[in-house]
């Protein structure tokens, strides 16, 4: 066939193609509704409707149900405004409760014979007086040896936090010799001719001459068991500390991006099939997992991976089989790059910042499968940053005095959290004053522990804040702690009100006892760090992290469109798979490719008047 030949039968075939589709519009069928760009016309075409975004498509699953009877009788189905759609169940389900603080003694209620009072304070605004009824706690609801159990406990996880800042300390002081990189782990004292050597991961400690050697690895593990008889007590083998409960031993670094795969004797690499190279412990024994200080434990109950936060052993990054995601949140991982790119909702190198949100309410725009639209933007384009984890700091604070420490992120670019003390905001049992030490929390126990489906669904709005004082207190006064958002949508100021409005403040006791749920919610209220932060008045000192109730409590909904086939030019060729591009002739009247595209252009008006008459 002449090139001029196939030229106007192309023109032809694309002038019937662009009829038709003009035709379509205001009818149905799944090319028609698409082609509807207005309401109007969606609504007056056959099979079409309008639905969210300003899309019209022809419906399929949930949403050909057009009464309500019929939607709400179809499985998963749920009829929302004037459409069914098809539900997708909240993020991490049940909502914890609001944490109660009523304004006046009208609605306080005091049991076992407490007398409520107006706290002169003002934070929280009632008390009850617990003198002599035998109970204690805000409402005079527990035993007095609960309370006691309770004032215990937190003295000891002060005491820990304390032990563990301390040990920390003097690691990084050892680890000093550890100049490689790719090197940052230290073997625990008592793992023969490795103790105390750097290395990439602690599975290394037990490689002896070019070999894994299961006995020395058996004898540390004996050792270990044996080094921590007090209750609650976990052995930090990098530190060759014991630590109490509430504080966490030195995880394993993350993997750099350069080997951003995580094998299972948790060292790095570029993807799984370099995991073989070098030597390599054997595997565990079947029911059994290794951990990242290179042991194998019980993986009981299908624990898995929380088997090692529960033994007290953290990571940083992600966990074996898995690769941290450069697009998202530190600690959000997935099988591959494009695995990433899926979960993140981004396409990398741009990351995630935050929510795209609708503008007169604040609430996050979902996609038609069901969950958030992420605002994705360049790395150097995110105002918040992706996280704000605080560096370490500890603070003495005078009950009788007060006072106020903001911290900042470990490179000290951005402010991480405040805490606000009012004169007389808590009392010890010594009356005098105490450190208070604020930290981050490992990316393990974000990811294993009780914030760890807000985490997956990307409710979680902030980094998690840890707050230890050193011994316990009471909280009598104003106590207020105030978390930055990260989310770019909260730069705009009347967003940052809308979202705030949404928020709340949760906590969780213990963050290192992984069994441990979330404690009654406090609303958020506009805070003073950077563009939008969430600050609340506290209660008790725990793990803080802010969430958005949409994200984590709502449910969302599914649109089901009928799928469309793009056309395929004859032959499967594309546009400009041309055996010869028509542009590199010279298109002058003289030449015989002008003629035929002169004679093509006159095909196509013949062939576009045929159609519409």
């Amino acid at each position: 066939m002449s090139r001029c030949l196939r030229a106007i039968l192309l023109a032809a075939l694309a002038a019937l193609a662009a009829s038709a589709k003009h035709e379509d519009k205001g009818k149905g069928g799944v090319q028609g509704c698409q082609a509807n760009k207005d309401q109007a016309d969606c609504n007056a075409a056959s099979e079409c409707i309008w639905v969210r975004d300003s899309k019209c498509i022809k419906p399929a699953g949930c949403m050909v149900n057009t009464d309500q009877s019929a939607c709400e009788t179809a499985t998963d189905c749920k009829w929302e405004g004037d459409k069914c759609f098809k539900a997708v169940p909240p993020a991490v389900g049940d909502k914890p409760k609001e944490e109660e603080r009523p304004k006046d003694c009208a609605a306080m209620v005091c049991s076992n014979g407490g007398v409520c009072y107006v706290n002169p304070l003002g934070s929280p605004p009632t008390r009850c007086n617990c003198t002599g009824t035998g109970f204690c706690g805000p409402k005079c609801g527990k035993q007095l040896s609960e309370c006691q159990r309770q004032r215990d406990e937190k003295n000891e996880m002060g005491q820990a936090a304390d032990m563990a800042g301390r040990a920390g300390r003097d690691l990084e002081r050892a680890k000093a010799k550890c100049t490689d990189e790719a090197k940052k782990m230290l073997c625990p004292a008592g793992v023969g001719p490795n103790s105390r050597t750097c290395v990439e991961a602690i599975s290394d400690c037990f490689i002896t001459g070019g070999s894994f050697n299961a006995t020395l690895m058996e004898r540390y593990k004996k050792a270990k068991d044996a080094k921590c008889p007090g209750e609650g007590q976990k052995y930090c083998g990098q530190e060759d500390v014991c630590i109490g409960r509430g504080a966490s031993c030195a995880p394993q670094t993350k993997c750099p991006d350069s080997k951003a795969y995580r094998c299972a004797d948790w060292k790095c690499a570029a993807d799984e099939s370099k995991c073989d190279e070098g030597a390599r412990p054997v595997a565990c024994p079947d029911g059994q997992m290794r951990c990242p200080d290179g042991l194998c434990y019980e993986a009981s109950g299908g624990g898995g991976l929380k088997e090692c936060a529960k033994q007290g052993v953290q990571w940083e990054g992600c966990p074996p089989g898995k690769m941290e995601c450069t697009n998202g949140k530190p600690g959000m991982c997935a099988d591959s790059v494009d695995a990433c790119n899926a979960k993140v909702g981004c396409v990398a190198p741009l990351v995630a910042c935050g929510f795209e949100r609708d503008a007169t309410s604040g609430r996050p725009l979902f996609g038609d499968d069901g969950k958030p639209q992420v605002k994705c933007v360049a790395p150097d384009s995110c105002p918040g940053g992706k996280a704000r984890p605080p560096q370490r700091e500890k603070k003495l604070f005078d009950p009788s005095q007060g006072g106020k420490v903001e911290v900042k992120t470990e490179d000290g670019s951005r402010p991480a959290m405040a805490l606000k003390i009012g004169r007389g905001g808590f009392k010890t049992a010594s009356g005098g004053a105490i450190n208070f030490t604020i930290d981050s929390v490992p990316d393990s126990l974000v990811q294993e522990g009780a914030f760890g489906a807000y985490f997956d669904s990307g409710a979680l709005l902030s980094s998690l804040i840890k707050i230890d004082p050193g011994a316990a207190v009471e909280v009598e006064g104003m106590m207020e702690l105030d978390i930055p958002l990260l989310d770019a949508s909260t730069e705009d100021p009347a967003i940052c009100e809308k979202v705030l409005a949404q928020s709340q403040m949760i906590s969780t006791g213990d963050i290192t006892n992984i069994t441990d749920g979330i404690d009654p919610a406090v609303p958020c209220s506009k805070g003073e760090l950077g563009a939008c932060s969430c600050a609340i008045n506290i209660t008790h000192f725990s793990t803080y992290g802010v969430v958005d109730k949409v994200v984590a409590y709502e449910e969302s909904q599914i649109i089901t469109s009928a799928s469309s086939t793009p056309a395929t030019p004859p032959g499967g060729a594309q546009a400009n798979d041309t055996d010869d591009s028509l542009s590199n002739a010279a298109l002058t009247s003289s030449s015989p490719v002008f003629h035929c595209l002169l004679f093509s252009s006159i095909t196509v008006l013949l062939t576009s008047r045929m159609v519409q008459l």
